[in-house]
């Protein structure tokens, strides 16, 4: 189980998209790390939700390689690319 609940997640998300502030005033707000709040922002839009992501997943080389190739087609950075593809973690993009 993570640290944050689905619910709180959200009213941090709900609270950044319908208000004025940037991510670090809103983060500031709820007590947790702007770089967090806006992963959780970027999956939300992504539409690959906030839930927690499967564990110990496997992708196939040319999975990786279509993903590495996206990024780079559409000048993403490897945190977009992860929203994108609902993978969680961005540092695994730095590895592919």
């Amino acid at each position: 189980m993570g640290k944050y609940t689905e619910r709180f997640k959200l009213t941090a998300i709900s609270a950044y998209l319908e208000g004025n502030n940037g991510f670090r005033k809103v983060a500031q707000h709820f007590g947790i790390d702007f770089s967090l709040l806006r992963r959780w922002v970027a999956s939300h839009q992504a539409d690959s939700g906030v839930g927690p992501k499967p564990v110990g997943r496997r992708y196939s080389d040319d999975f990786k390689r279509q993903v590495v190739r996206h990024m780079h087609e559409h000048r993403l950075s490897m945190r977009q690319t992860a929203a994108h593809f609902g993978l969680g973690q961005s540092s695994r993009l730095g590895i592919w």
